[in-house]
């Protein structure tokens, strides 16, 4: 069984991404994610976003997009799977 994907901000960047999931024949859902993408213009709500994911299923893999390069690297060393 194929486990959906959550995907977080439907901007231009998330509507792109949406649509190769769905060409990839991918479920994107909630429930038994496989993943979590957070791709919405703001890093506060992105890494706000990903904690939250975490706290709530803490062996699911996130991706996180960010501006900020420098937030990128605290991130991925304070959150394991991101």
């Amino acid at each position: 069984m194929k486990r959906p994907i959550i995907l977080c901000g439907l901007g231009r960047m998330g509507a792109h991404v949406l649509e190769y999931l769905r060409a990839a024949d991918l479920p994107v859902g909630v429930a038994d994610c496989g993943g979590v993408l957070v791709l919405t213009g703001d890093d506060l709500l992105n890494i706000s976003a990903a904690l939250m994911v975490r706290a709530i299923h803490p062996e699911v893999r996130v991706v996180v997009r960010m501006y900020n390069q420098n937030l990128l690297g605290r991130l991925g060393k304070a959150v394991h799977n991101v």
